[in-house]
């Protein structure tokens, strides 16, 4: 079975103040460890709501300007959280 994961292109000169769902693809998903990191991380910055936070398997999907995706990822990185990739899925 071949898995299919349809995803939007990424504009990064979008200024859009209207947030996209981004979906961050995170190695060590199966840690609850890597849970915390996350979950203290998103709970710190003032431009993600945390209750709209969805952890998945494979990383977490969260409502974000598209603007604001290099900041997520600058604070990933010092975490020592392992960033695979950045996807704006359909929505379903």
């Amino acid at each position: 079975m071949n898995n299919v994961l349809l995803i939007n292109r990424i504009n990064p000169n979008d200024q859009s103040p209207r947030p996209e769902r981004i979906t961050f693809i995170i190695g060590d998903m199966h840690l609850e460890a890597t849970h915390q990191k996350i979950y203290k991380l998103i709970q710190n910055l003032d431009f993600v709501n945390i209750e709209e936070l969805v952890i998945k398997y494979n990383g977490i999907t969260v409502p974000l300007n598209i603007s604001r995706i290099p900041d997520i990822i600058s604070e990933f990185c010092p975490q020592d959280i392992k960033l695979y990739g950045v996807y704006g899925l359909y929505e379903e």
